[in-house]
C-alpha cells in the first residue's frame, strides 16, 4: 500500500471568511507502480472568488520536479505557469469549461501511473480527464468510475470540466423491439424507469450471446421489446464524446446526445468494417449517422477502441459499395425491406463489409444469404424470416449474360420465372424458391403454390 502524502490543510475551512461555498473540491490520488514507495494527493476546485493565478490562504505550490527517475506529481497551470499541489480556480462559466493539467514523473522500473478519486466530490456538470491531444487516447469520465491507469508516456494529462445544464432530450421508438442507448449522463440507468412501457426481461445486452441486464450504460447498445411505439424522455448531461470498447466481430453501441456521421468515428487502429454499422427499423438498416437514444451493430475486425466526439470531422473513409453495378433482388413485406446483391465479382477482403449482424427470433423481417451476408458472386442460399403469408420481390438485373442465359426463380415443383431487366413480383411465404442461372430453351411457367418456404438457393 503507498503512503500517500496530503499536502491539505487539515485547518482550512471551506466556509473560510470572505469566499462563499465552494462549487467543488477533489482531491485526486496519484501514484505509479515503480519502487517509490510513494503517491500525492493534489487537489482541486472551483469558488466564485478565486482567480487564474495563486489565491493567498487557499492555493499551495508545489516545488520543481526532482531528478528523475524519482516519482513526482504536481499540477499546472497553464494560465499562470506555474505548478501546484492545490489550486483553486473560478466558477466555471455556464457551458464554458476549466482545465487542470496534471504534471507526471515516473519512478524507476514504472510502467504505469494510477489516479484515483470521488466521483461524488465533483460538481455540477461534466469531468474528463484526458490526454493532452483532447481525449484521443485518454478520456474518462470522471462521475461514472473512480480511478484509471495509464502508461508512463503520458506524462501530462489534463482535467477538464465542463459546466453545460442538465437537458431533457425526447426520443421515439417503435413497437415491438428496439435497439436502444442512452441519449444523456445520469445516475437514471435502470431501463424499466427510462423505458415505462418495455416488457420485463427483455433488455438484452450483446457479448457473442444475448444476455438479461437490467441497467443500461454509456456507450452500449441494447435489444429491447416494447409494448407499443412511444417517445421516451432522458433527463441528464449532455454526452459530448465516448471512448467505446469494441470486441472482435459483432457488437452493439450506442451515441452521444447529438447526430454523428458513422464518417466521423475516431477508428485510430482502423478496426470498424467499413458497412457493417446497422440500426433496427424491424430490419436490418445501414447507418449513416448515429442518434441520441438509438443503438446500433458493428463489426469489428479485432479488439480495440473507438472514440465518438461531438463536432468532430471526418476521421473514416466513407464507405464506397461495390454494389452499385451488381444484381439486386429485394425482398419486401409490410414496409421493411432487404436488398440481396449478386453476379458480379469483388474481393474476398471487400465481402466482410457486407456481412449481416446476428438474426434474433423476434425480428420483424430479415433476408440473407447463408453466412449472414448479403452478397454472393455466384451462388448462395437465402433464408427468410418473415411473418406475412406472401412475400414481395422486386428484381434488377444488370450484369449482362449470355444470350440465352437468364437467372431465374425455380419452385419445388419446376415452374420458373425468368428474371430479365426489371420487375416484381409477389409469391407465397409458404413456398420454396430456388434461384438459379440458366440456359433458357423454353418459355417459363407461371408460379403455383405448393411447399412452405424454407430457403432461397443462388447457383450456377
Amino acid at each position: 500500500m503507498h503512503p500517500f502524502i496530503d499536502f491539505s490543510d487539515d485547518t482550512f475551512s471551506l466556509y473560510s471568511p470572505g469566499w462563499p461555498e465552494f462549487d467543488f473540491v477533489s482531491y485526486i490520488s496519484v501514484i505509479d507502480d515503480g519502487i517509490d514507495d510513494i503517491g500525492y494527493v493534489l487537489t482541486i476546485g472551483a469558488n466564485s472568488q478565486a482567480t487564474n493565478g495563486y489565491d493567498e490562504g487557499f492555493d499551495l505550490y508545489a516545488p520543481p520536479a526532482p531528478p528523475p527517475p524519482a516519482f513526482d506529481a504536481a499540477l499546472y497551470n497553464s494560465i499562470s505557469g506555474d505548478r501546484y499541489f492545490t489550486d483553486f480556480r473560478p466558477s466555471t462559466p455556464e457551458d464554458g469549461t476549466t482545465e487542470w493539467q496534471i504534471h507526471l514523473q515516473p519512478s524507476q522500473g514504472a510502467t504505469h501511473f494510477w489516479c484515483d478519486w470521488n466521483p461524488d466530490e465533483l460538481g455540477d456538470g461534466q469531468f474528463f480527464l484526458q490526454d493532452m491531444f483532447g481525449g484521443v487516447m485518454i478520456n474518462v469520465n470522471m462521475k461514472n468510475t473512480s480511478s484509471t491507469s495509464f502508461d508512463i508516456s503520458f506524462t501530462q494529462v489534463k482535467i477538464i470540466h465542463i459546466n453545460t445544464d442538465m437537458i431533457d432530450m425526447e426520443v421515439d421508438y417503435l413497437s415491438d423491439w428496439n435497439i436502444v442507448g442512452l441519449a444523456v449522463e445520469s445516475d437514471e440507468t435502470s431501463y424499466e424507469s427510462l423505458f415505462p412501457n418495455s416488457l420485463p426481461g427483455t433488455l438484452f445486452e450483446f457479448t457473442g450471446t444475448y444476455q438479461t441486464v437490467d441497467d443500461l450504460e454509456l456507450g452500449k447498445g441494447y435489444l429491447l421489446r416494447l409494448s407499443d411505439a412511444s417517445s421516451v424522455t432522458f433527463s441528464g448531461y449532455p454526452i459530448n464524446e465516448l471512448t467505446i470498447g469494441l470486441s472482435q466481430n459483432w457488437n452493439l453501441f450506442s451515441g452521444l446526445s447529438v447526430p454523428l456521421s458513422v464518417d466521423n468515428i475516431n477508428d485510430p487502429d482502423g478496426i470498424i468494417l467499413s458497412g457493417t454499422i446497422y440500426g433496427l427499423t424491424g430490419s436490418y438498416v445501414n447507418a449513416d449517422t448515429l442518434h441520441p437514444g438509438k443503438g446500433y451493430w458493428v463489426r469489428a475486425t479485432e479488439d480495440g477502441e473507438i472514440t465518438l466526439t461531438a463536432g468532430a470531422m471526418a476521421r473514416r473513409i466513407p464507405f464506397v459499395s461495390g454494389t452499385v453495378d451488381a444484381n439486386r433482388l429485394t425482398f419486401s413485406h409490410n414496409g421493411h425491406s432487404v436488398d440481396l446483391y449478386f453476379g458480379k465479382g469483388i474481393s474476398d477482403d471487400e465481402l466482410l463489409s457486407y456481412s449481416l449482424p446476428p438474426v434474433f427470433p423476434g425480428i420483424a423481417f430479415d433476408a440473407r444469404f447463408a453466412g449472414d451476408i448479403k452478397y454472393v458472386v455466384d451462388s448462395g442460399e437465402i433464408e427468410v424470416l418473415n411473418r406475412s403469408e406472401t412475400i414481395t420481390l422486386e428484381y434488377d438485373i444488370k450484369v449482362d449474360m449470355d444470350e440465352h442465359v437468364n437467372w431465374m426463380l425455380t419452385s419445388d415443383n419446376g415452374k420458373d420465372y425468368i428474371l430479365d431487366g426489371a420487375g416484381e413480383l409477389t409469391v407465397p411465404s409458404s413456398e420454396r424458391f430456388i434461384l438459379i442461372k440458366k440456359s433458357l430453351f423454353h418459355q417459363p411457367l407461371p408460379f403455383t403454390r405448393t411447399s412452405p418456404i424454407h430457403s432461397i438457393l443462388l447457383q450456377l
